[in-house]
């Protein structure tokens, strides 16, 4: 399933929040994608396999007390919980929900009746984000009623880049060129005359070719001292790109490029200011609402949105909301 319209938006600014290096990114993320995909718990969770312990962050908080509670069966059965034993067999980092699997795998275990069961929690819906060989980082989100649609696993499917980032710059000071590849990104070797000089796996739309200068227009930032990573910027090619720079230097020598899969190319024109003024927009924010939110003056937001009934090919606000939720 691809994304489109306010969902597009949607992912494109959390993207943002959660692909930098900042403390506290286990309970960005999990209120970011919360925001994005409605469940009654959502938890980070870091799985030490070989030692049976699990470190977790909770959201919302009244959750905390009663996860904690029930730890130790948690961490005594967790080998039990068929994502978590169908992650470490394939290795796989894509969204998997309970009921991809076999039922019986999640219903007859001692794991759901002595943890789930009592909690009410019946379907889950999970991302297991690269990690280092003797943990897992999990990021799982828990209803009581009505599994996870195939828009919720796109949505997480689309931010499981940006969690990678996001979970490896947020504990070190580097990010290493497997775990790029493992959340999702293609890695481009750039050499001093801005030649491709490697790929870390071919591009179908021959945007990044080995042998060939990067896309005349795309201009990358580099990184800042003491940062890990450059801020994303969406290349409008045939096959839209978000595209960072990654490690230090003048002129950036690595850069992470990801696939965009959006429908609504009209989404990919807009800047990220224009995105942020038209989420606000769609929440039903007045000019001087938008204007203190994004902390702009309200003459700059009217000229945000003139841009915007622009590229939307609307002259009103309404109708732009109403092109966004089309």
């Amino acid at each position: 399933m691809r994304l489109t319209g306010a969902d597009a938006i949607a992912v494109l600014e959390a993207a943002e929040r959660i692909a930098y290096p900042a403390p506290g990114f286990a309970e960005t993320a999990c209120a970011v994608v919360r925001t994005l995909i409605p469940c009654d718990v959502i938890t980070f969770n870091q799985v030490f396999v070989a030692q049976g312990r699990t470190e977790f962050v909770v959201q919302p908080d009244d959750w905390g007390q009663r996860l904690r509670g029930r730890r130790a069966t948690m961490e005594r059965l967790a080998h039990q919980h068929p994502l978590v034993v169908h992650h470490l067999s394939t290795g796989g980092h894509l969204p998997l929900r309970t009921s991809d699997l076999d039922d019986s795998l999640w219903s007859e275990t001692e794991l759901y009746a002595e943890y789930f069961a009592p909690l009410g929690i019946r379907w889950q819906l999970s991302l297991a984000i690269p990690s280092p060989d003797d943990m897992m980082n999990v990021l799982a989100l828990s209803r009581r009623d009505g599994d996870f649609s195939d828009r919720d696993v796109a949505v997480l499917r689309a931010l499981r880049p940006h969690l990678t980032l996001g979970c490896r710059t947020s504990t070190t000071a580097s990010l290493t060129h497997e775990t790029a590849v493992a959340g999702g990104w293609i890695v481009v070797s750039v050499d001093d005359d801005r030649l491709v000089s490697a790929l870390s796996e071919e591009d179908p739309s021959n945007t990044f070719v080995v042998g060939q200068p990067l896309p005349a227009d795309l201009a990358v930032s580099t990184v800042s001292d003491g940062g890990v990573l450059g801020p994303a910027v969406t290349m409008r090619t045939a096959q839209p790109f978000l595209v960072r720079a990654a490690g230090q230097g003048e002129r950036p020598q690595v850069l992470l490029a990801q696939p965009v899969s959006l429908d609504d190319s009209v989404v990919l024109a807009l800047t990220p200011r224009q995105r942020q003024v038209l989420a606000a927009l769609a929440d039903g924010c007045t000019n001087a609402q938008i204007a203190r939110r994004l902390g702009i003056a309200e003459s700059t937001v009217k000229k945000h949105l003139e841009h915007i009934f622009e590229a939307l090919e609307v002259d009103n606000r309404v109708a732009a909301v109403a092109r966004l939720s089309a």
